[in-house]
């Protein structure tokens, strides 16, 4: 457009192509960066899962943890009551 006067006889012709690809161009870009905030958003939903499921065996573990502290205790007790009944 800058090298085309006018007057020149294409010139209405070349001025409506521009602005056509002008506006294909900014399409394209504005869906590469969609697909782009998808793939980010994607990543994100994948770490926060990962951290989910590692909080959750966490967890787990924590329980179980507990119930065989819990057992063993009860167990320790149990055997203090048998050496008491003894004496």
């Amino acid at each position: 457009m800058d090298y085309c006067p006018e007057s020149h006889v294409d010139y209405p012709e070349l001025k409506e192509a521009f602005q056509k690809m002008s506006e294909i161009v900014n399409w394209i870009n504005n869906e590469k960066r969609k697909a782009e905030n998808i793939e980010k958003i994607e990543q994100v939903v994948t770490k926060l899962t990962f951290y989910r499921v590692i909080f959750i065996l966490f967890y787990f573990i924590y329980l179980l943890l507990f119930y065989l502290l819990n057992l063993w205790k009860k167990k320790k007790k149990k055997k203090k009551k048998k050496i008491a009944n003894r004496n």
